[in-house]
């Protein structure tokens, strides 16, 4: 997964991109240790084939599906922030027909 990242000019128009992206960076970063940590945790079936499951397998999965959350999450905001500027620009472009 490559992270995108902002130009310094949409950042100046949308200054919550910067903490964004170091979050959605941390998240990937820690998804994929834990990963390499517990890779049984990749298939999300392993609950039912073992009979004993570790604590710190619990709650590295649990960190997992807070961690696909959060990405998730920040990829839903860029993308309706990219949607609001994909509106301004054609709100632009409309005003440019008006005669007065």
């Amino acid at each position: 997964m490559t992270l995108p990242l902002s130009t310094p000019e949409e950042i100046a128009e949308e200054p919550e991109l910067a903490p964004l992206e170091v979050l959605q960076s941390a998240a990937e970063v820690s998804r994929r240790a834990l990963l390499a940590a517990h890779p049984e945790l990749e298939c999300r079936s392993f609950v039912g084939e073992e009979s004993e499951i570790s604590a710190r397998q619990c709650m590295a999965a649990g960190l997992l599906a807070t961690l696909e959350i959060i990405i998730e999450s920040v990829e839903n905001y860029r993308a309706h922030l990219d949607h609001l500027a994909c509106r301004r620009l054609s709100n632009r472009d409309q005003g440019d027909d008006i005669p007065f």
